[in-house]
């Protein structure tokens, strides 16, 4: 788990975004995804607070590199954060308002299969079409193909808010995905052949 077997050092691997599956490192590809990596780097609850005399982001590891990822990526605007649909473990997922311009925007992010259900369009090329079944399914072989590498997947999707339109998270368009990796601590991979030595056979139960 978390901070037990890995080091709780999240870092963005892969990115499923225009129909394809992409190496994180890879920024170029995400060329005018402005409102994936917004999402990225806006949808969070972290603090700005300090560490070592530097200022720095506090809070949910993931939601750190998330954000790192985003800026890096080269995210532009300066978005006002005016409100938020927090996450809990049955929602799997949250939102946050933003306002830019004189515009609202909802980003949301969660669980794949939990977001998924909310969209009914996907961004391709810059431009955004209606999500059909061969679409959710292709969505769903990338979400497969990271979780089957190791990675813990979370989908992005967004939507323009109309002049006082009370947020509901309905009608999305979905982004795009992102695979972070969380490495493992050095001692995990003896720990558990020491086990396996031992006649244990190793389950991990995870959430």
């Amino acid at each position: 788990k978390t901070g037990t077997l890995t080091q709780n050092r999240m870092s963005v691997q892969q990115v499923f975004i225009n129909g394809s599956l992409l190496a994180g490192s890879r920024s170029e590809a995400l060329c005018g995804a402005d409102r994936f990596l917004r999402n990225a780097r806006y949808c969070h609850n972290l603090k700005r607070g300090t560490r070592d005399g530097q200022e720095v982001w506090l809070g949910d590891p993931m939601e750190v590199a998330l954000s790192e990822f985003a800026q890096l990526a080269g995210t532009s605007g300066d978005y006002k954060l005016i409100g938020e649909l927090p996450f809990d473990g049955e929602r799997r997922r949250m939102s946050v308002i933003v306002e830019h311009g004189g515009e609202r925007w909802l980003y949301c992010k969660g669980a794949p299969e939990v977001v998924l259900q909310l969209c009914e369009q996907i961004e391709q090329e810059g431009g955004v079409i209606p999500l059909n079944e061969a679409l959710r399914l292709q969505v769903a072989s990338a979400q497969e193909a990271m979780a089957d590498g190791g990675l813990r997947v979370l989908a992005f999707a967004w939507r323009k808010l109309v002049p006082d339109e009370v947020p509901v998270e309905r009608g999305l368009v979905l982004s795009g995905l992102i695979g972070l990796h969380d490495p493992p601590r050095p001692e995990v991979h003896e720990a558990i052949a020491r086990c396996r030595s031992a006649g244990i056979k190793v389950i991990m139960v995870t959430g």
